[in-house]
């Protein structure tokens, strides 16, 4: 009986896995793309270490939008750039001018079209804290788990004679 249990449980979590996997690489095919928060400049919408995902082919933004943007680090190094969301504060005609929830001034440089990655969609609180730095680990981690769980069910199955 236990062995039918465990191997019902193992059989729900390696589905799940799979799922999340799926779904995580399949946006990337459909425009969606995440992006770990990193700073608290647009809670309440999105928390520090949420995973926010943004929707690439979408660039059309209006008043009010949340938008992520790249912005030069640099004058000098223009191949590197920070990458930020926040929302719209007001449209002027060739740039737009932003600023996050929680922050009182607006941010000091204009975004213009062309630095628009896309608008934002949803993010999962947390998920980026797990995903940031040690993510690798985590995720070979519950690679492992999830094979010596499977490994488990087959040998705790009953046999068939």
């Amino acid at each position: 009986m236990f062995g039918k249990v465990f191997s019902a449980v193992v059989t729900i979590v390696t589905s799940c896995f799979i799922l999340a996997g799926i779904l995580y690489f399949a946006a990337g095919f459909f425009g969606i793309r995440p992006y770990i928060v990193l700073s608290s400049s647009m809670e309440p919408v999105m928390p520090s270490g949420a995973l926010a995902f943004v929707n690439t082919k979408d660039k059309e933004v209006k008043l009010g939008d949340i938008i992520t943007f790249e912005i030069p680090v640099s004058d000098v190094d223009a191949e590197n750039s920070l990458v930020v969301t926040h929302r719209v504060d007001k449209v002027l005609d060739e740039y737009l001018l932003t600023k996050g929830d929680a922050n009182e001034m607006p941010d000091p440089s204009p975004v213009r079209p062309d630095q628009i990655v896309g608008k934002y969609m949803f993010c999962i609180p947390k998920l980026g804290r797990l995903m940031n730095g040690r993510g690798r680990y985590f995720f070979m981690a519950g690679v492992m788990a999830v094979v010596l769980l499977n490994i488990g069910a087959i040998l705790l199955s009953p046999k068939k004679r």
